[in-house]
């Protein structure tokens, strides 16, 4: 009862709320908990956009490669508003 609530229980209440920026490590991709998440974005109908994380971390072929599949990933998701990724650095 005193404790913090689930991001689930947040997203649902929050009225105002009017986006969502989920952050993707840039070397790991989509992973299983972010699909999860994106899934309940849907089912919540909160439009989300995506930024990777830790561009710096990778060799620019690499980092090209990944922003790809994200973008790929994050499609398949009918909450996702599309557009430009950005890439934000670990420093």
């Amino acid at each position: 009862p005193g404790g913090p609530r689930p991001p689930r229980h947040y997203l649902k209440r929050a009225r105002r709320l009017r986006s969502v920026f989920v952050l993707i490590e840039s070397s790991l991709g989509v992973t299983a908990d972010d699909h999860a998440f994106m899934d309940a974005l849907d089912e919540l109908q909160r439009p989300f956009h995506v930024i990777m994380t830790k561009a710096d971390l990778l060799p620019p072929a690499e980092l090209a490669a990944s922003n790809v599949l994200v973008r790929a990933d994050a499609s398949r998701h009918e909450s996702y508003t599309g557009g430009d990724v950005p890439m934000c650095s670990s420093r």
